[in-house]
């Protein structure tokens, strides 16, 4: 079950022998297995169908530990083409075991992948920059989605939950799968909202 998608961000511990990442691992398990009832076998890159109204999409689940702050995390990520070779695609909700934030919902991704590809337009060119997000655009729209204006997306399906604020679906509600399950749903609905 080690991920090693993001092996390359900074971690102060080791990954295989650190107690912060395998602990984010069984919440990532206890809460995808019971509550949306991810098999084991699908652990490592998890599909959830998001809960009404958005019950169109279906969103993978990355799981990101690490010991920087956000901001440079989502940098580095994009500047080492986490985005442009399909490990982050489009409809992405990150499980954030890591400190400082709860929750990143997707309008507020917008602004931070906005203000990132506007720090980085005198580095990167339009079609590079439009290269590093590809994947977040779909096919039909391309580079139309892509604001050359303002160097950032018009559109971006990202958003991001801590593990520890997930867990909170498991409290005040008495041993109640069904109850944890709304919570949950609550939770990731605030996320995806626009």
């Amino acid at each position: 079950m080690f991920e090693n998608d993001f092996e390359k961000i900074r971690c102060d511990r080791g990954k295989w022998y650190c107690d912060k990442y395998w602990k984010g691992q069984l919440k990532k398990a206890v809460i995808l297995g019971g509550l949306k009832n991810i098999e084991v076998d699908n652990m490592k890159n998890p599909k959830i169908s998001m809960p009404n109204p958005y019950e169109d999409d279906v969103v993978q689940i990355k799981f990101l530990c690490t010991d920087d702050k956000f901001e440079k995390v989502i940098t580095e990520l994009i500047e080492k083409d986490f985005f442009s070779n399909g490990i982050i695609t489009d409809k992405t909700i990150f499980l954030w075991n890591g400190s400082e934030i709860k929750e990143y919902s997707r309008r507020r991704f917008r602004r931070v992948i906005c203000n990132i590809a506007d720090s980085k337009r005198n580095k990167y060119s339009s079609n590079e920059l439009y290269q590093k997000f590809s994947k977040l655009l779909s096919k039909d729209d391309g580079y139309v989605k892509f604001d050359i204006i303002k160097g950032g997306l018009s559109s971006c399906n990202i958003a991001l939950i801590a593990t520890e604020y997930m867990m909170k679906s498991l409290e005040n509600v008495d041993g109640d799968p069904e109850k944890m399950k709304s919570q949950f749903e609550e939770q990731i609905k605030k996320i995806w909202e626009v």
